[in-house]
This record gives C-alpha cells, structure tokens and sequence, in this order.
C-alpha cells in the first residue's frame, strides 16, 4: 500500500520529511505509461521526459501546411490547430474563415487559401517564416489568431503574440516547406505586462 502523501499548510515553515515523504510518493508512481515503439522516457529529477524517435520523419496533421503556386504566387491551407481552444482565422474577401473551413455550412465551405507575399523571403536567406499571430484586446484577453508571414522575427506590436510554425525554403525555383511539429497551443506572459499593451509571451504544447 503507497504511503499517504503530505499535508502542507500554506505558510508553514519548509519540512525536509516532508518533502522527502512526497518526492517518495511520486517516484512510487512510477514514470507515464510507454505510448508506442519509439517513445523514449528518461526520468529527470524533476519528472520525466518524453521524446518521440523514428527512422522516418514525423509530422503531425495538426498545423500541416499544402502549398499551391510558386514564390511569386505561393498561397497555403493549414490543418486545423488551437491556440487556447481559438482556431485561427485568413481574413478572406466573404470574411474572417477559419483554416479548418466551414464543413457543417450549406454549402460547405473549404479551407480558405492564405497568400504569402513575395516580401515575406528574405532576399539572403530566401526563406520566409510562417506565423500564428495572437490578437489581444486591452484586458489581455485572446480575441483573435491569424497568420502571417515574416521574413525576419516579427515586428514588435501591443496585445500581440507570434509563434514560429515554419520555413518556406527557396531553392533553385522550388519551395519547400519545413514543418514544425507543434500540436494545440497555450499562451501565457512571462513578464509583467505594460499598460501599453507590450508583454514576453510564452507558447507551450497541449
């Protein structure tokens, strides 16, 4: 039978038993379960880590980008992500869409096209970076989450988060795509925030 854990009082002066009563209680929890062939678990003394490993590359649908055209007419759809249960909108000349489209509409409508403007590659590395870009209203609180495309960091905006989730990538008249695997997204401040509107911001996997 596992050991009770620890009560601890708010305020109460530091108790080495007793934290070394729950640092025992968790490691009796043993570490999370093994998902599938190919994940790694490496036990920390914090936690655990767990990492994905696979000869072949591994890429998620969540936030998959489909490209059409070239570099003076790239546009892209992405596979449908979250940022804090928001999905992304491309502003689009019927209106805000969102990128997974509108499937339960009559008729249904499909993933709207997002156009990546030939400023966005940066003319040295001719590459361009693809964004989610978080709207904020002046309470912090998350109204809207777009993309965009930058071919640098992006500039610094009140009430306005980005989230690097990819490369386009230039090469003799080719584009490719280098995908990052993220899957849903939080966002949250790392710092205070100002009353103008500026914040450090930091994304973390759902």
């Amino acid at each position: 039978m596992a050991s009770p854990l620890p009560k601890f009082v708010p305020g109460e002066p530091y108790d080495p038993r007793k934290v070394e009563l729950l640092r025992r209680r968790i490691d009796a929890a043993g570490p999370p379960t093994r998902g599938a062939p190919g994940v790694l678990i490496r036990r920390n003394p914090w936690g655990w880590n767990a990492k994905y490993r696979s000869s072949s590359s591994f890429v998620p649908s969540t936030w998959r980008v489909n490209m059409f055209g070239g570099i003076k007419n790239l546009s892209i759809t992405v596979g449908r992500g979250l940022v804090m249960g928001v999905e992304p909108v491309v502003t689009t000349a019927d209106g805000d869409i969102p990128i997974s489209g509108k499937p339960a509409a009559t008729p249904a409508i499909p993933p709207p096209q997002f156009l990546v403007p030939q400023t966005a590659f940066d003319p040295n590395l001719n590459q361009a970076g693809l964004y989610l870009q978080a709207n904020m209203d002046t309470t912090w609180f998350l109204t809207k989450v777009t993309l965009a495309a930058f071919p640098g960091a992006p500039p610094a905006q009140p009430y306005t988060a980005f989230k690097l989730i990819g490369f386009f990538i230039s090469q003799a008249g080719t584009i490719n795509y280098q995908q990052m695997a993220w899957f849903n997204f939080g966002l949250g401040t790392l710092f205070n925030r100002t009353p103008t509107g500026f914040a450090r911001y930091v994304w973390y996997a759902t």
